[in-house]
């Protein structure tokens, strides 16, 4: 979200799309996290002029009026498509791929003109995202042998009373539910599904210079011990949602990608989405001190405080592979630093 937000408001043109297959995208929070934000980038500016000029004095608050239209501005900006399987995903890039060749100055009409037809077959206009489970026979061959029809209905835009840039970030929240169902029943199918369709992705990023976030859920095999080991209050993170490889041998130890050895969460889709990424990033919470760790490791009795924690498991542009740093959230939903 914070990605997002900061995307947004560096540019009062710029323009995002999120890719929903969870259903869980809060608008209202984002409103709210959009105005603390404008808030604070207000009341930093007025301090920085007035302690320029009278350092004794504290600015006013800023008005709520203005960080609320700045809000809405940047949420006209910001195009959401909920999607509900892979078939789904593929369609929404699709359809963001059609508007960024059609906006591109640098494509002629000529080109536009000359460019084939792919409909295959008449077909009635969708109405929403197709769902997998009524073409599964012809899934595949839908999705990569012929070229995503566009899609209309699955969100709303309004006429921009200012000419906008393209479309400069995209977010997938997230690519691993809608896969899971493949994964479960075909696994080697889903891995080359998945590895056609983050090929496709690369290229549209490259192509039009697109800042492309891939959130894949994280999962805890099961031969690792328990979060919360020793601490029946405490409770442990989600473990449904481990895919197993089956080609791969049980999880030892050296198949910890974290740097921290209390941290036994991995990537879900495993090294074949690892193998596609400029940079790879695992979001884990750890205790901030050692008796934070004695709280909810050892299962002393107190309350623990927990910081999130971001490190780099892979790095194609830099050697920035192990570095990590510390953040909490406050209740405006900001986010600072942890020390």
């Amino acid at each position: 979200m914070h990605f997002l937000i900061t995307h947004l408001l560096s540019s009062p043109i710029s323009q995002a799309a999120v890719i929903d297959t969870t259903g869980t995208f809060d608008l209202l929070r984002f409103h709210e996290v959009i105005v603390a934000r404008v808030k604070s980038k207000i009341l930093a500016e007025r301090a920085r002029q007035i302690g320029d000029l009278q350092p004794e004095m504290s600015p006013p608050p800023p008005p709520t009026e203005t960080a609320d239209i700045m809000a809405e501005r940047a949420l006209e900006r910001l195009k959401i498509l909920r999607v509900f399987d892979f078939v789904g995903v593929v369609e929404a890039v699709g359809e963001l791929s059609e508007e960024l060749r059609c906006d591109d100055p640098t494509e002629s009409d000529v080109n536009k003109e000359t460019r084939p037809n792919f409909k295959s077959s008449p077909h009635k206009p969708r109405t929403e995202i197709a769902d997998s489970d009524e073409e599964d026979d012809s899934e595949e061959d839908m999705l990569f042998t012929t070229p995503l029809p566009t899609t209309k209905t699955t969100s709303t835009s309004h006429p921009p009373s200012i000419p906008l840039e393209k479309i400069g970030m995209i977010i997938i929240d997230n690519v691993t539910q809608p896969l899971a169902p493949i994964l479960k029943t075909n696994y080697t199918r889903a891995q080359s599904l998945l590895t056609t369709f983050l090929t496709s992705l690369r290229h549209l990023t490259t192509t039009y210079d697109i800042a492309t976030l891939l959130l894949n859920m994280a999962s805890v095999p099961k031969s690792s011990f328990p979060y919360n080991h020793g601490n029946p209050s405490t409770k442990a993170p989600p473990q449904s949602t481990y895919l197993p490889d089956p080609l791969s041998a049980t999880p030892t130890f050296s198949d910890q990608v974290s740097i921290f050895a209390s941290t036994s969460v991995r990537p879900a889709l495993g090294k074949t989405f690892a193998y596609q990424l400029d940079l790879h990033l695992l979001v884990s919470s750890l205790p901030k001190r050692r008796r934070d760790a004695e709280v909810v490791v050892g299962g002393k009795s107190g309350r623990a405080e927990v910081v999130g924690v971001i490190e780099v498991l892979g790095d194609r542009v830099d050697d920035r592979v192990g570095m990590w740093t510390a953040y909490r959230i406050e209740k405006d939903g900001s986010l600072k630093a942890a020390f």
